[in-house]
């Protein structure tokens, strides 16, 4: 767990703690996880899910009304959805993120460059290289290291943007399917009021560049990636704990 810059004079006792989880998790995993923070010490335990936590981060910022649509992505998933007044409505969980275009990334170089690259090489391709609405077409390259498939040696090749244009149409066709699912688990009243609300993107997912320009074309609404898109979650955290705390 990702420790809060709090200081200790706040606590009596044995502390408080909260977690921060994401739908994915059942009822049991969640009650494990209590009663497992509750036995190591902690004086009692507060489950806080992680689009509440940016709803009050981003809240805090001025950045969302009472009401908002929220996309998480992260490293393995992906998460929609509406809180309003701190309350989560409703929500749509994908057991997928950007770690499948890492894949994909990795998937072409082998088979075009037979070299193998880790995940950390091929995250440095997607922030360097890959743009899902391109504002340019300038030509850039990037040049990386990994092992040569032929001799098992370490290796360099340098590679072009227009070589990867593609290897987030898997991810991108994921995003929409899923977001045609969260729409039918929105409240009627809320569909209406659809075109009037905005996405706000955080998490890794933020450093897919364009993304906002092309989810705003492609689903007709206002898109924007937040502030500190992937401290968001903390941020809001830190916030709601100190209120707790003094209130």
């Amino acid at each position: 767990f990702r420790q809060l810059n709090l200081d200790s004079q706040f606590f009596t006792g044995k502390p408080p703690v909260y977690l921060v989880w994401q739908n994915s998790l059942s009822p049991a995993q969640r009650l494990t996880f209590e009663r497992s923070l509750v036995q190591a010490g902690a004086g009692s335990v507060q489950l806080v899910n992680s689009l509440v936590a940016a709803w009050i981060g981003l809240k805090k910022q001025k950045l969302v009304s009472s009401q908002a649509l929220l996309l998480n992505i992260g490293a393995q998933t992906t998460l929609f959805g509406l809180v309003q007044d701190g309350q989560l409505i409703c929500d749509y969980f994908v057991p997928q993120g950007i770690e499948l275009i890492k894949k994909q990334i990795q998937a072409l170089v082998r088979e075009k460059y037979s070299l193998a690259i880790s995940l950390t090489t091929a995250d440095k391709v997607l922030t360097e290289l890959v743009e899902i609405s391109p504002t340019s077409s300038a030509s850039k390259a990037l040049v990386i290291r990994g092992k040569r498939l032929e001799t098992g040696l370490p290796d360099t090749e340098k590679i072009l943007n227009d070589e990867f244009k593609k290897v987030a149409t898997s991810y991108l066709q994921l995003l929409l399917e899923s977001w045609q699912l969260f729409l039918e688990k929105l409240p009627s009243s809320i569909q209406r009021e659809l075109a009037n609300l905005e996405i706000i993107i955080f998490g890794g997912g933020s450093q897919l560049v364009g993304l906002d320009i092309y989810l705003s074309k492609k689903l007709s609404l206002s898109v924007k990636v937040a502030a500190d898109p992937q401290d968001i979650v903390w941020q809001g955290l830190n916030y709601y704990v100190k209120n707790k705390i003094h209130s």
